[in-house]
């Protein structure tokens, strides 16, 4: 099974949980076709973008170590269409019912934005679940 990695950095580590700091656009400095990318010229203006992760670690870490977090690629591909495909999903179902009863351009309108809206809300509820899931968590590796 595969694993997308990203360096991150510990900030700070207490009683077995951990605080990360990473770059957002590590992996467009990488990519050998960054410079045709219209990605990395964004990630470029903003190249001090940082986000921060809490995870649960056993390992004492300090601050200033350099780690890898990883997730498996099979779950970073199910929440990708667990986010994207439901919302749609919901918005399409609303459209070709509703245009199927309805000749009303503004309820079908209001309809499909109804629809994605339940899209949104089964896909909260579903990640929920998907939480309980240890494989959707990220793993740290030392280096």
């Amino acid at each position: 099974m595969m694993i997308m990695k990203e360096q991150a950095t510990v900030v700070h580590w207490h009683n077995g949980r951990t605080i990360l700091q990473y770059n957002l656009n590590f992996s467009c400095r990488c990519c050998v076709s960054h410079l045709r990318c219209g990605s990395y010229f964004f990630n470029k203006i903003g190249s001090n973008l940082k986000s921060q992760l809490e995870l649960e670690v056993k390992e004492p870490l300090v601050a200033g170590q350099k780690v890898e977090i990883g997730i498996k690629t099979g779950s970073l591909l199910c929440s990708a269409i667990l986010v994207y495909f439901s919302p749609l999903l919901g918005l399409f179902v609303a459209y070709i019912l509703m245009n199927f009863f309805f000749l009303n351009q503004l309820i079908i309108f209001l309809s499909t934005v109804f629809g994605a809206s339940v899209g949104f809300f089964l896909a909260k509820k579903l990640y929920n679940f998907l939480l309980k899931n240890p494989s959707y968590y990220p793993t740290i590796f030392l280096n």
